[in-house]
């Protein structure tokens, strides 16, 4: 899958960019607080 296509559908889903991290992007998600971690790979 590629990067930007998760971050579209992550869009879509309600999460929202919080921050730039060493080698990742930080997520979050409405759901209580829920986080993840993006790596800046082009394929995931």
């Amino acid at each position: 899958m590629k990067r930007r296509a998760l971050i579209q559908h992550l869009k879509r889903h309600g999460c929202y960019f919080i921050r730039e991290g060493g080698k990742h992007s930080v997520w979050g998600g409405s759901e209580e607080g829920a986080k993840a971690a993006i790596p800046r790979h082009t394929e995931l």
